[in-house]
């Protein structure tokens, strides 16, 4: 996330494994969506569910793993007084 005065915040998620074949695919330069369609035989990866969806069997979809990141990267803004500058 950038503000208007061009500062900065970051956010990242956990990790998860991936099925063997999606990860071979995604070596030889497939992309995770289409990796997953193959995989999984279903279309729109992409678009739908994404992969975590598929790969929690819906118990997470990808705007419940996305909403994390994003409100670790709002931190600087969300308690500013802790971001402050060092004395």
């Amino acid at each position: 996330v950038v503000d208007r005065e061009g500062r900065e915040g970051v956010g990242g998620s956990l990790s998860m494994p991936l099925p063997d074949q999606v990860a071979a695919r995604i070596r030889q330069g497939e992309e995770l969506g289409h990796a997953m369609d193959a995989v999984a035989h279903t279309t729109g990866t992409k678009t739908g569910r994404g992969a975590v969806g598929i790969l929690t069997a819906g118990l997470v979809d990808r705007q419940r793993a996305y909403e994390p990141m994003v409100a670790y990267a709002l931190a600087p803004w969300l308690a500013p007084e802790l971001f402050l500058p060092a004395p």
